[in-house]
């Protein structure tokens, strides 16, 4: 049985690993084959987001850069070109098979899009004013 603390605990680590998507590596000698699954189930249910239709990504990447306002544009359009890009060059963005199946073609195709955007330092995106 799982004590309230050890469930807090696992709650905590799933939340963090949210920053960089992946399990952190102290998680993975965990021996608890469950524990990883969840974990990594977790963390592409976050990441599903990006593997929605266009018009949905795009209503996502403009609501992401209403959240980031306060950064500059210059430099907001630099790292999340980063970040995306670090996504493209993992094997896969879906650990879980199914929703790899359903949705990694969508995802990197959405990526590969806004990064374009991104690196071109465009004032719009998918229609809407960017900040």
């Amino acid at each position: 049985n799982t004590t309230a603390n050890e469930l807090v605990n696992r709650i905590e680590t799933y939340i963090i690993a949210t920053k960089t998507h992946s399990a952190p590596s102290n998680y993975n000698n965990n021996n608890n084959k469950h524990y990883k699954y969840y974990l990594h189930l977790f963390l592409d249910i976050d990441m599903s987001v990006l593997g929605k239709t266009s018009l949905a990504y795009d209503a996502y990447a403009y609501a992401i850069r209403q959240e980031y306002e306060f950064v500059p544009h210059d430099v907001y359009c630099t790292k999340r070109a980063e970040i995306l890009e670090s996504f493209l060059q993992r094997d896969y963005i879906f650990d879980n098979v199914v929703m790899r199946d359903v949705l990694e073609g969508q995802c990197r195709d959405n990526l590969k899009r806004e990064i374009g955007f991104l690196r071109k330092g465009c004032n719009t995106v998918y229609g809407h004013k960017m900040m």
